[in-house]
C-alpha cells in the first residue's frame, strides 16, 4: 500500500459548518476541499488521550474489540467557541480546531504547542493531512494523517522492527509476515502505535494493513495511511515517554508477570528427534552444572510433517511421554511443546476440522490450503480462530497435554492467515489478517492459564495487544554478528511499542554459531527478559569447547542469582508498561546522545548492559559528555554512551543517576561485563549482593 501524498482523487477535510457538544467531547460536521460532508468526532478518554474518529460516512460503532473497555467514563472537560476554532481543555491538555481550514493544535496546559496537523505543497507533490480516497470502482476507502515533525523531533516504536529504533527517516508497511530472517523491513510482530520525544504518542484503532511515512516524503512531517471506512486514532499526552507507555496501556492493556520459572534459561534446537535426545540433553544440563528450567521440543514431537499440527504424541519417537515429562520434572525441568495453527490435510485433526467448518475458507466453502513455510511441510489448513467454536476446539486438545504436564506451549507463525480468505466472523481477511496472530496467542495463553494457573506462551507474532498474552521471541535470525545487533534492536523496539518481555535465539537460529559468537550472544541473551538457547544445529554450551562453556555457566549462574531483581523487573513490567529491556531514550528522552542509540540498553532499573556485538570487539570505550574514559587504554567499538549524571574523572566512578557502578567489556570473554548497586531485590540483599559483586569481581 502507497502512502497518500499526490492523488487527484484525494479530498481533504477543509472545514466544519457546525458541531455538537456529546459526553466525552464533540461531533464535527464538517465536509472535504470536494465538497463531500464528513464526520469528525474527538472524544476524550482520558484526561490525557483524545479519540479522533473521521469517516465521509456517518460514523458507525467500532470494528475491533481490541481495547480493555469499549466504554469510558466521561473526561470533564471545558468547552469554547471563537468564529474562527474551537477550543477543548481537560486539565492535562488542550485541542484546538481551526474552523476553515481545517487543523488539530494539540498544547499541554501553558499553550505550547506538542503536535498539530500538517500540510506541504511542493511542486510535484501534496503532503495531505487528515482525509480520504475512494477507489472509484470498489468504493474502497483509504483514510490518511498527517503530523508536523519538529527539526528537534525524533520518533520510536512500531513493534518488532529490525531497523534502526529512531524512526525517523523511515518508511514501514505493518503487515505480519514471517521475515524468513531479520534483516528486511518485514517483521512478524507490528504494532501500529508511534511516539514522539515531543511528548505524544499515536495508537492507529485498526488491525488493517498500516503505512507510515516517518519524514521520507517530506522533512517536516510524518503520517500514515490505511484501508477504512474510517480513521480512528488516539493521540496520547505525556510528556515524558514513561508515561505514555503506560497511557497507551491503560487503553490496550497490561501484560501479566509471567510465571517465575519462565524467568531461567530455556534449552531447545531444531530439532530434538525422540526421546532419548531430550534426555540425553537434561542429562547434560545437570552433568555440566548449567541451571535451566526449560526443555523445548520443535515439531518431532508428533512426528513427521504430514503430522503437523496435530497435537497429538508420536509415542514411537517419544514412548510414554507422561513417563518423560516426569524424568524432566525430577530434574527440575519443566517441558514447552511446539504448534502452529496449521493443519495438514493427512493430520489426525483435519477430517473432524473440515467437517465442523473450523478452518478459514476459500470461495468455494472448502478450507483455505496455504504453503506456510518449508517445502518438506505439505499445504495447511488455517483454524480460524475468528469463530469461538474453533478456538474452543483447538483448546480441548491441549487440555489432555497440559494435564499431562507440559507447562507451555510454543505457539509459533500465525503470520499467514489468507487475505482473501473467509472468516467465520464476516471481517474481511484483509482485517483479520493483522488481527490474527493475537487471536492465536490469547486461545492457547488462556487455555494454559486454565489448566496450570498461569498463562505463557512463547510466541513469535502478534500485534497491538500481544503483551497481554506473553512471552514472545524474535524469529529466525542467522547465526552472525550483524543479525545479532539487529536481534538487539527488534528487543528495543518492541519494547519501546509496549510489549516489555521479550526473547530471542541465543547463538541465532540458521546456521552453525563459533565460540566467539555462541559467548557474545549468550551474554546479551542472558540479560534479556527471557533467556533461550535455539537453533538449526546444536546450541547446548558444551558443544562449543570448554572455554565457552565455562563462560556460559557463568553468566548463566549471574542470571539465576539475578532472578529476584529480574522477577521484581518484571512485576514493575506489568504494573507500568516499561519493558525489561530499555532503550536509553526511554529514561534520557532529554539527552540528544541517546537518541540514536540502539547498542546498548537499560536492563530494568540497574544495568547499563552493552553487548559485543562485531567480532573480534576488545574493550568498550566509556563515552560522557564531556570526557571519554578508555579500559586498559583502548577503545574500540561498541562504545558504552553514559548518560547525563556522570561525575567523576576516573570509570570506577561514573554514574547514571540509579546505575551507580558501571563497567565495560574486557578484552577476555570471561570478564565482567556489569557492575551494579542500588538493586531492586526480594531477598535480602544483605545475602544477595555480596555474592553477586564477588562474581562479577573475580
Amino acid at each position: 500500500m502507497e502512502t497518500i501524498t499526490y492523488a487527484p482523487g484525494y479530498e481533504r477535510v477543509a472545514r466544519y459548518h457546525d458541531f455538537e457538544r456529546t459526553p466525552h467531547g464533540v461531533r464535527f460536521h464538517a465536509e472535504s476541499d470536494a465538497g463531500t460532508p464528513v464526520e469528525v468526532a474527538l472524544d476524550f478518554v482520558l484526561p490525557e488521550v483524545v479519540r479522533l474518529c473521521m469517516s465521509p460516512e456517518n460514523l458507525g460503532p467500532a470494528r475491533h474489540h481490541l481495547l480493555v473497555r469499549e466504554e469510558w467514563e466521561p473526561v470533564p472537560f471545558l468547552l469554547s467557541e471563537a468564529p474562527d476554532r474551537l477550543h477543548l481543555a481537560t486539565r492535562f491538555l488542550h485541542l484546538d480546531v481551526a474552523r476553515d481550514l481545517w487543523c488539530i493544535h494539540l498544547l499541554d496546559t501553558s499553550g505550547d504547542l506538542v503536535c498539530r496537523e500538517a500540510s506541504e505543497c511542493t511542486p510535484d507533490r501534496v503532503v495531505t493531512d487528515l482525509g480520504f480516497l475512494r477507489d472509484p470502482e470498489s468504493g474502497q476507502v483509504t483514510v490518511h494523517e498527517t503530523f508536523g515533525l519538529a527539526p528537534d523531533e525524533d520518533l520510536y516504536g512500531l513493534g518488532e522492527q529490525f531497523a534502526r529504533v529512531n524512526r525517523v527517516g523511515q518508511r514501514f508497511e505493518l503487515w505480519a509476515t514471517d521475515a524468513y530472517g531479520i534483516s528486511h523491513r518485514a517483521t512478524y510482530k507490528n504494532v501500529p502505535f508511534l511516539w514522539s520525544t515531543r511528548g505524544y504518542g499515536l495508537f492507529v484503532y485498526t488491525t488493517s494493513r498500516v503505512t507510515f511515512d516517518l519524514a521520507t516524503v517530506s522533512t517536516l512531517a510524518h503520517g500514515f495511511t490505511h484501508e477504512g471506512p474510517e480513521l480512528d486514532v488516539f493521540l496520547i499526552y505525556g510528556p515524558e515517554p514513561a508515561a505514555i507507555l503506560r497511557r497507551y496501556c491503560d487503553l490496550i492493556g497490561y501484560a501479566p508477570v509471567p510465571p517465575r520459572w519462565s524467568f531461567g534459561l530455556w534449552m531447545s534446537r531444531c530439532g530434538y528427534q525422540n526421546r532419548a535426545e531430550v534426555e540425553q540433553v537434561a542429562e547434560g544440563l545437570r552433568a555440566h552444572d548449567i541451571p535451566c528450567d526449560v526443555v523445548h521440543i520443535d515439531p518431532w514431537w508428533m512426528g513427521e510433517p504430514d503430522n503437523w499440527c496435530g497435537l497429538q504424541w508420536d509415542e514411537e519417537r517419544f514412548p510414554d511421554p507422561a513417563g518423560m515429562i516426569e524424568y524432566l520434572r525430577q530434574r527440575g525441568l519443566r517441558l514447552c511443546l511446539w504448534e502452529n495453527p496449521y493443519v495438514a490435510e493427512s493430520a489426525p485433526l483435519f477430517e473432524e476440522g473440515r467437517r465442523r467448518g473450523y478452518f478459514v475458507k476459500n470461495e468455494d466453502g472448502e478450507p483455505y490450503m496455504i504453503r506456510a513455510w518449508a517445502r518438506v511441510v505439505p499445504p495447511l489448513a488455517v483454524v480460524d480462530f475468528t469463530n469461538p467454536e474453533a478456538v474452543a476446539w483447538w483448546q480441548s486438545f491441549h487440555r489432555p497435554l497440559l494435564k499431562q504436564g507440559v507447562a507451555v506451549f510454543k505457539t509459533d507463525f500465525g503470520e499467514a492467515a489468507p487475505e482473501d480468505g473467509v472468516y467465520h466472523s464476516g471481517m474481511s481477511g484483509r482485517e483479520v489478517h493483522n488481527l490474527y496472530p493475537l487471536l492465536y496467542n490469547c486461545a492457547v495463553f488462556e487455555v494454559t492459564e486454565e489448566m496450570t494457573g498461569r498463562g505463557l506462551v512463547w510466541g513469535r507474532s502478534g500485534w497491538a495487544g500481544s503483551q497481554r498474552y506473553p512471552t514472545c521471541w524474535g524469529g529466525d535470525p542467522f547465526s552472525d554478528f550483524p543479525y545479532m545487533a539487529n536481534q538487539l534492536r527488534a528487543a528495543l523496539s518492541i519494547g519501546l511499542s509496549g510489549i516489555p518481555f521479550y526473547s530471542h535465539d541465543i547463538g541465532g537460529f540458521l546456521g552453525q554459531p563459533d565460540p566467539e559468537l555462541y559467548v557474545r550472544w549468550a551474554q546479551f541473551g542472558l540479560f534479556s527478559s527471557h533467556s533461550r538457547c535455539h537453533g538449526t544445529t546444536p546450541r547446548e554450551p558444551w558443544e562449543f569447547g570448554e572455554e565457552a562453556e565455562a563462560i556460559f555457566r557463568r553468566y548463566a549462574k549471574l542470571r539465576y542469582r539475578l532472578l529476584p531483581y529480574i522477577y521484581s523487573t518484571a512485576v514493575q513490567a506489568a504494573q507500568t508498561g516499561l519493558p525489561v529491556m530499555r532503550a536509553l531514550v526511554l529514561k534520557y528522552s532529554h539527552d540528544p546522545n541517546v537518541r540514536h542509540l540502539d547498542s546498548e540498553y537499560l536492563f530494568g532499573d540497574s544495568f547499563l548492559v552493552a553487548p559485543v556485538l562485531e567480532r573480534g570487539a576488545r574493550d568498550a570505550g566509556l563515552i560522557g559528555p564531556e570526557q571519554v574514559v578508555d579500559v586498559r587504554g583502548v577503545t574500540v567499538a561498541p562504545q558504552v554512551y553514559v548518560a547525563v549524571g556522570i561525575r567523576g574523572d576516573t570509570f570506577h566512578n561514573a554514574a547514571i543517576e540509579e546505575a551507580k557502578f558501571i563497567a565495560a567489556i574486557h578484552p577476555d570473554p570471561d570478564a565482567p561485563i556489569f557492575q551494579v548497586a542500588d538493586l531492586c531485590l526480594e531477598a535480602d540483599p544483605a545475602e544477595v549482593l555480596p555474592a553477586l559483586l564477588e562474581m562479577l569481581e573475580e
